[in-house]
């Protein structure tokens, strides 16, 4: 079943948007749909912040709703009341490290949150739909990871291997999507991108973790040997992609979001360091190698053409997402001021996390 060619949202749902990526791509949305009304619903868990969203709620076109993805009454109060054409859900627990102690919150964030949307709006296309009020396109937004460690490119169809909690969790949540699609014929596109890079992100990942230790003058932590190969795309792409998706992808069909920019870990550290000004002879001081994850992929690698087909291009290279990125975080040091226990080489789930 084909999408029109060009589908336009008017009343669009984001779940996860005072984080990071779904920031961006509310950021997209009001720039690309001038008459889109955007609403948000978030948990404000540690990696958010209302900050994120200042420019947007500023348009007098988007509003956050401050709740849990989990919370089925909630969840259905919103589409209820604000009618929503379209939902990108987007929220989601992401970061591995953590997923290795604390796999039941990536459960209950990522597979319960998952079904209680899709459960949400089958039954709000089904008691609303004949009033044309019903969700036309339903974008999950899914992950490179559910592929596992592989060493041949991985496309749409390929068998999802997920090696780590929170990868097991969204390939959980890609098979309920599935169902959906298939046992109640929901609306369902899914895409799964490469790791993401840019402003506004919560210092937990590699690259704003290594930024900020860098300019504290610390020694940054490089897991194992180093030698992982990370494939990235910069936020401004990923947020280009995901909208490409929205308006012309195809209903029940799945799309990979990559751009082309591989590297290890440790390249891209030094590529980091170069980006800094910190000299060559310096890199060795501003390094440290650690233990190892409990067990940590060596390389996701996907084929991201079918996106390509519907038009999309990455426009961002590796080299000016990182300066863009330095830049940034050079401005906005104390934009999370509670992420000195996400710094270390293992951060733990505290208190403040949750």
């Amino acid at each position: 079943m084909s999408t029109p060619e060009q589908y336009r949202p008017k009343t669009l749902l984001v779940t996860g948007a005072a984080g990071f990526i779904m920031s961006h791509v509310v950021d997209e949305a009001l720039r690309r749909y001038p008459q889109c009304r955007v609403i948000v619903l978030d948990v404000m868990d540690y990696c958010a912040t209302t900050k994120n969203l200042e420019a947007a709620i500023a348009t007098g076109r988007c509003h956050l709703v401050r709740g849990d993805v989990c919370n089925m009454d909630l969840v259905m109060h919103v589409l209820e009341t604000e009618l929503p054409d379209t939902i990108i859900h987007g929220a989601a627990a992401s970061h591995v490290d953590l997923s290795f102690k604390n796999s039941l919150r990536f459960t209950r964030s990522n597979v319960l949150g998952t079904h209680v949307m899709l459960e949400a709006m089958r039954k709000h296309n089904h008691e609303r739909g004949a009033h044309g009020h019903d969700v036309r396109r339903f974008i999950y937004i899914g992950t490179d990871e559910v592929y596992g460690s592989v060493d041949e490119q991985c496309h749409e169809r390929s068998l999802k291997q997920p090696t780590n909690p929170y990868s097991a969790s969204k390939a959980a949540a890609s098979s309920i999507c599935n169902a959906y699609m298939r046992s109640y014929g929901m609306p369902i596109i899914e895409t799964r991108g490469n790791n993401t890079i840019g402003p506004r992100q919560y210092p937990e990942k590699l690259i704003p973790k290594f930024v900020t230790l860098i300019m504290q003058g610390k020694a940054v932590p490089i897991h194992g040997e180093g030698d992982q190969k990370r494939s990235l795309i910069d936020v401004e792409d990923c947020a280009r992609a995901i909208l490409t998706v929205l308006e012309r992808g195809v209903i029940h069909e799945v799309y990979n979001i990559e751009a082309g920019m591989e590297m290890t870990v440790t390249g891209i550290t030094e590529k980091l360091l170069s980006v800094m000004g910190v000299p060559q002879e310096a890199w060795s001081a501003h390094v440290t190698y650690v233990r190892d994850r409990d067990f940590n992929d060596k390389r996701y690698f996907i084929d991201g053409s079918k996106l390509r087909a519907l038009g999309f291009k990455a426009r961002v290279g590796l080299d000016e997402s990182l300066r863009r990125i330095v830049d940034w975080y050079r401005v906005h040091t104390n934009y999370w001021p509670n992420s000195e226990r996400a710094l270390v080489a293992h951060p733990e789930l505290t208190d403040h996390m949750c």
